[in-house]
């Protein structure tokens, strides 16, 4: 790792996400393709945050700006063991490969043993090759393929 980096990665804080970062949240979530009102937004923040086996995770430059922000929680499943997933990970365009999307996975790795869970998964769509290969390097592995199906209940 770079000098540059390094120095980098100790102005980075990660801290649990706040009601004022809403907008912000709302922001980095476009730039993977969510556009979202945020009326709407808001509402789904609150409704996740009064969740106590989800957490919203942020990572702030040393200008105290958000750079990224990784939402995770613990899926309770009955036919294997509870894990932590990873529901979203951004980090901002020009923050990129600067160590914050780490920092934020090893926050959320800390956040599901803290809670008894021995394994973190993610979801990454097939077109996202950088994310994959960010995973890859983080030691995340491939455990299967699969279709996604979703039907919609709007009347």
């Amino acid at each position: 790792m770079k000098n540059e980096q390094l120095s980098e990665l100790a102005k980075i804080t990660i801290r649990q996400a706040q009601e004022s970062d809403v907008s912000m949240l709302l922001r980095l979530s476009e730039q993977l393709g969510y556009q979202n009102e945020l009326d709407e937004f808001a509402n789904r923040y609150h409704r996740v945050t009064e969740d106590p086996e989800s957490i919203i995770i942020v990572a702030e430059g040393a200008d105290g700006s958000i750079t990224g922000f990784l939402h995770c929680g613990i899926l309770p499943e009955l036919i294997v063991p509870f894990r932590v997933h990873i529901f979203a990970l951004v980090v901002d365009e020009g923050a990129r490969s600067r160590g914050y999307g780490e920092e934020l996975v090893k926050a959320a790795e800390d956040w599901a043993k803290e809670r008894g869970c021995d394994a973190i998964t993610v979801r990454s769509r097939v077109d996202r090759e950088g994310a994959h290969r960010f995973y890859n390097r983080l030691g995340f592995g491939r455990v299967k393929e699969q279709t996604y199906f979703r039907k919609s209940l709007e009347s």
